[in-house]
């Protein structure tokens, strides 16, 4: 396994890292043209999103390089097994981490798709259309026709928001076991960083973390629009589209320009992503089923799922005008573990709760 467990640079995509969080430079508010600074507001907020993106995909790629590695110099159980079975438990826990983080971003496309469509089949739609302009279509999952039908694991989310909706305590699908002691980990350390898979545990987290908060953004953007627009009599929309078609032919236009680039482009990085790791994926497995004989009373996924789910479920329907009168335990996983990132700790800017 030559070279195989150098550290290498990460500088390529590290960059875009430095940057805020923050969406960046707000619109000034045009409380008299809610629907054009909801725009204005999404196009920000996409641009992000798309230099998050490449900034994930530069290390997916490196990741592609490393596993391809794997593949050739050994296998895949062996390899998790010399590098990784001294912090087993660790590793399981920070990847159940990472999942759950990336799997927010696809939970809260759910929503932002929703009110994205209410929006385009509703008045607003029909008469950017006279106008010239027009909003996506995204009733379609922005991922790759080929990706393997395990890769989008299981997901209760409805069931939650259901539930929330009804007033009634969601019942929680994950066992509360223990984490791992901060005192106890090593992988986002100096000494684990020079483990390759660690650095991608520490890096694909840091990226997935800031994206969430710009998804925030357009899921609460967008209800705020829709939910004004519905509250705007027919003949007053009609005349503030066409009072300023030009400007809302231009940003509706390439709001749509920006969704389908970011669309494609997070299908492609699947595509580099997904093969090389289905090579690899069955040895991984079996590492971890090594490490003991009760390999569920490590895992903290479906826990942090639950909590996840009701923060999200409870926050969009809060942001709909219909809040949940149920009160939801504190969370002990999600948002507050030693893996969470800065940007998506209790307290970050642009994450739950909102005013």
């Amino acid at each position: 396994m030559p070279m195989i467990t150098r550290r290498n640079s990460l500088a390529a995509g590290a960059a875009l890292l430095v940057a805020p969080n923050a969406v960046g430079a707000e619109p000034a508010r045009d409380t008299s043209d809610p629907a054009l600074r909801w725009l204005r507001v999404s196009n920000l907020a996409m641009t992000r999103l798309l230099d998050l993106d490449l900034a994930g995909r530069s290390q997916m790629t490196f990741m592609r390089g490393h596993m391809s590695e794997i593949v050739q110099y050994t296998d895949a159980q062996a390899y998790f097994n010399r590098f990784y079975t001294s912090v087993g438990k660790e590793f399981l826990q920070f990847d159940d981490y990472s999942f759950v983080l990336h799997h927010c971003l696809r939970v809260l496309y759910v929503p932002w798709r929703e009110e994205i469509e209410l929006l385009r089949t509703g008045l607003l739609g029909s008469t950017l259309g006279n106008v010239g302009g027009r909003l996506p279509d995204m009733r379609e999952r922005p991922t790759a026709p080929t990706r393997r039908p395990g890769a989008v694991k299981a997901n209760w989310y409805s069931e939650v928001y259901e539930a929330l909706s009804k007033g009634v305590r969601p019942v929680e699908k994950g066992a509360r076991n223990e984490a791992i002691k901060p005192d106890k980990c090593v992988l986002s350390g100096s000494e684990g960083l020079d483990l390759i898979w660690a650095s991608f545990l520490v890096y694909g987290c840091d990226v997935w973390a800031r994206q969430i908060p710009l998804m925030w953004e357009l899921v609460g953007s967008a209800i705020s629009a829709r939910r004004a627009v519905d509250q705007m009599p027919k003949s007053d929309l009609q005349k503030a589209i066409a009072a300023r078609a030009d400007e809302y032919t231009r940003e509706s236009q390439e709001f749509t320009r920006l969704f389908l680039a970011w669309q494609d482009y997070h299908s492609g990085t699947v595509a580099v992503h997904d093969p090389m790791f289905d090579k690899i994926v069955r040895g991984l497995g079996a590492w971890l089923q090594s490490l003991t004989t009760d390999l569920d009373s490590w895992t903290i996924k479906p826990i942090m799922k639950d909590e996840m789910y009701g923060e999200v479920a409870s926050t969009v329907l809060a942001m709909r005008g219909t809040p949940t009168s149920v009160k939801l335990p504190e969370m002990k996983y999600w948002r507050v573990l030693q893996f969470t990132p800065p940007s998506n700790k209790i307290g970050a800017p642009g994450m739950p709760p909102f005013a």
